[in-house]
C-alpha cells in the first residue's frame, strides 16, 4: 500500500489501495471545495480500472465514521470515474474535528483516504456600516499611507475615508471609474473612456490617454512609477504626465500588483509578469478567470473564480509563482484580496460575503453586513470594503 500527502487548501493523508500492473485498482483522492464558516465540503474522487487497464463499471460503496455524504453512500461509476460530496458539520457532529477516514469499496478492493476538518475558534471579526453620502456603485479602493481610504464608482464618483467619515472629492468627470492607487502625495484614479487622473492634493488633472482604453485597474512603487491595466488586454505604464503602453495580451486584464521590481498583471485565463531583470514580459497561463492580484514578499495571490472539476464556477484564491496553488473559497467569484505586510490575517470579498484566513488556517467566512466589490487596508485592524449602491463598511478593532 502506498501512502501519498496533498496539500490544496485542506491537508489530506491519502491512502492509496491497489495491486500490482495486469490486476483491478481503485484509487480515492479529495480536495477541499467549499467553507462557509461552520461546514466543510470536500468532493471525492474514486478511479477505478480493471485487469486488463479498461475503465471499471458499477458502483463504490463508500463509508465514514463521521460527517455524511451529500448524495448517499453508492455512487456509480462512469468511465472508470464515480465522486461524491462529503459534509462534515461539527455543530451536528462532534466528531468532526481533526482527522476523518473515508472508506470505499469497489468489487471487493478498498480505498481510503483522510480529510482534516475543524480546527481552532477565532474571536469573530466585527464589521460596522460607515455611511459613504453616495448611492453610486463603488469598483474599487485604495488606502493611502496617511491613513485616509479613497474609493472611486459609477458617474465619476470619488470619495475619502478620513478621521472615520467619508467625504466627496470633485472628480470632473462622469465616467465611470475602476482604477484606483495612492501614495503619500498623489492619487490616481482610471476608468472608461481612457479616464486618466492624477490628484496633486489640490485637485485632479486628466492625464492624455487613447479613449478606446477601458482602465481597469492601478498600481504603483512610487509616483513615477504607476501602472494600469485595461479591458484591451493593455499594461501602461505612467510617469505622472504621461502613459506608456508597455505590454499587449490577447485577453482582458482586471488587476494589477507589484513587488521589487516586478509587475504582475491578471486576467482572463492569464498571468502577466513584467521584470527589470531583463527577462522581460512573461504571460503565464494560469485556468481561472482573476479579478484581484497582489504581490507581496510570500508570494502572488489571485483572486478570482476558477472551474471545481464539476463543471461549475466557484470563487477562488491562488499563490505562486513557483508553484501555483489553489483553494475553493467560496461559491462565487473572489473581487479582491488584501492585508499587510505585517498580519497573519488575509481578507477577500465577494458580492455577498467577506473571508478571512488566519495564518496557514482556510479561508473561513465572516459576518459582515454586506460583501462587496473592492477591499483596502492600512492593517488587519484598519480593513474597508466598499461595493454597490455607496456602501461601505469598515472592521472594529
Amino acid at each position: 500500500m502506498t501512502t501519498r500527502t496533498w496539500t490544496l487548501g485542506l491537508t489530506l493523508l491519502g491512502a492509496l489501495a491497489g495491486c500490482a500492473q495486469g490486476e483491478p485498482e481503485l484509487t480515492a483522492s479529495t480536495d477541499k471545495r467549499t467553507i462557509d464558516g461552520t461546514s466543510e465540503r470536500a468532493v471525492l474522487t474514486l478511479r477505478a480500472s480493471d485487469a486488463l487497464g479498461n475503465a471499471g463499471a458499477g458502483t463504490v460503496t463508500l463509508s465514514v465514521g463521521a460527517g455524511a455524504f451529500v448524495d448517499g453512500s453508492e455512487v456509480a461509476l462512469v468511465d472508470g470515474v464515480a465522486r461524491a460530496t462529503f459534509r462534515c458539520d461539527p455543530t451536528e457532529d462532534p466528531a468532526c474535528n481533526g482527522d476523518v477516514r473515508i472508506g470505499a469499496t469497489w468489487k471487493q478492493l478498498p480505498a481510503s483516504v483522510v480529510v482534516r476538518v475543524g480546527g481552532p475558534v477565532r474571536p469573530e471579526v466585527r464589521w460596522r456600516l460607515v455611511p459613504t453620502g453616495v448611492t453610486a456603485d463603488l469598483l474599487a479602493a485604495a488606502a493611502a499611507p496617511d491613513g485616509s481610504t479613497w474609493a472611486v464608482g459609477t458617474g465619476g464618483t470619488v470619495i475619502r475615508l478620513a478621521h472615520g467619515a467619508w467625504v466627496p472629492v470633485p472628480s470632473g468627470t462622469t465616467a465611470d471609474l475602476r482604477a484606483v492607487w495612492a501614495s503619500a502625495t498623489s492619487v490616481y484614479v482610471a476608468g472608461k473612456a481612457g479616464t486618466v487622473l492624477r490628484w496633486d492634493g489640490r485637485g485632479f488633472t486628466a492625464l492624455a490617454a487613447d479613449p478606446k482604453d477601458d482602465f481597469t485597474a492601478a498600481w504603483g512603487s512610487d509616483d513615477t512609477h504607476v501602472f494600469l491595466t485595461t479591458a484591451a488586454g493593455s499594461l501602461y505604464g505612467c510617469d505622472a504626465a504621461t502613459l506608456t503602453l508597455l505590454q499587449q495580451v490577447g485577453a482582458r486584464l482586471e488587476a494589477v500588483s507589484g513587488r521589487g521590481d516586478e509587475v504582475w498583471a491578471a486576467g482572463d485565463g492569464l498571468v502577466l509578469r513584467l521584470a527589470g531583470d531583463g527577462s522581460g514580459p512573461v504571460v503565464t497561463p494560469v485556468p481561472g478567470q482573476w479579478t484581484s492580484v497582489l504581490a507581496r514578499a510570500d508570494g502572488v495571490w489571485l483572486g478570482g473564480a476558477r472551474a471545481d472539476g464539476l463543471g461549475n464556477q466557484q470563487g477562488a484564491v491562488l499563490l505562486g509563482p513557483a508553484e501555483w496553488r489553489a483553494s475553493q473559497v467560496s461559491p462565487e467569484a473572489i473581487t479582491a484580496i488584501a492585508w499587510s505586510d505585517s498580519s497573519v490575517e488575509r481578507f477577500a470579498v465577494s458580492a455577498t460575503e467577506v473571508y478571512r484566513k488566519v495564518g496557514d488556517e482556510l479561508w473561513v467566512a465572516t459576518r459582515a453586513p454586506a460583501g462587496g466589490r473592492a477591499l483596502a487596508g492600512h492593517s488587519a485592524d484598519d480593513v474597508v470594503v466598499v461595493g454597490d449602491l455607496g456602501t461601505a463598511i469598515q472592521r472594529v478593532p
